[in-house]
């Protein structure tokens, strides 16, 4: 298992200041800490930056890389950004992400194929994400895949709204079974961000541990 850590995300208060404040030490010690803690790969999240994003992915990644050798998850809406970051990226570094809409598996895909990039792509449609199982899975077979030729693609199987929502743990856990039983030898990666995000804090360890086995 290869763990992706999700710590700098701009979801946070303190990592959308510090990315306005350009505080390269703060994203250091984050990036080393994550490391430390056993993350092979960091996830750089910026949200979409429409208007800055082509200079803060870049910046961010070669602050990161000053401090850990792993590779980077480049992690916003704006395929610009993307565009400049990835070739200053000194291991291969992985999209994140494409959804299963038209629109996103036009491009994001051919970005992934241009700069020999590893692809997460999201069982997530314009309605949503399912809360059946069978559903994600021809998502993922029926869209998703089928893209795979044209980037390297990671299905990952998105754990939202999680809280108080125990029918979305049980769909994950039935949607891994499914679809690793599907395609064994394709890569997986499941999101435990996403689940933890307002959740209480004593339900995070239950819902992690639900999800993992």
């Amino acid at each position: 298992m290869k763990i992706i850590g999700e710590n700098i995300h701009i979801i946070s208060p303190r990592v959308k200041q510090a990315i306005a404040d350009r505080d390269k030490r703060f994203f250091q010690d984050m990036a080393v800490q994550q490391v430390a803690a056993g993350a092979w790969a960091v996830d750089l999240n910026i949200g979409p930056q429409k208007k800055h994003g082509v200079e803060i992915l870049p910046w961010l990644v070669q602050t990161v890389q000053e401090v850990v050798d792993v590779p980077l998850c480049l992690d916003t809406t704006n395929l610009a950004a993307i565009e400049a970051a990835c070739p200053l990226c000194k291991q291969q570094p992985i999209i994140n992400s494409t959804s299963a809409e038209e629109e996103r598996l036009e491009k994001v895909p051919l970005v992934a194929k241009k700069y020999n990039t590893k692809l997460i792509a999201l069982t997530l449609e314009k309605s949503g994400i399912p809360v059946s199982a069978e559903a994600r899975v021809n998502i993922a077979l029926e869209k998703l895949l089928p893209r795979a030729e044209e980037g390297k693609v990671r299905v990952r199987p998105a754990a939202f709204e999680l809280v108080g929502q125990r029918q979305h743990v049980v769909c994950q856990a039935r949607f891994q079974q499914l679809f690793l039983g599907c395609l064994a030898v394709r890569d997986e990666a499941l999101g435990l961000v996403e689940q933890a995000v307002d959740c209480a804090q004593h339900l995070k360890p239950v819902g992690n541990d639900r999800l993992m086995q």
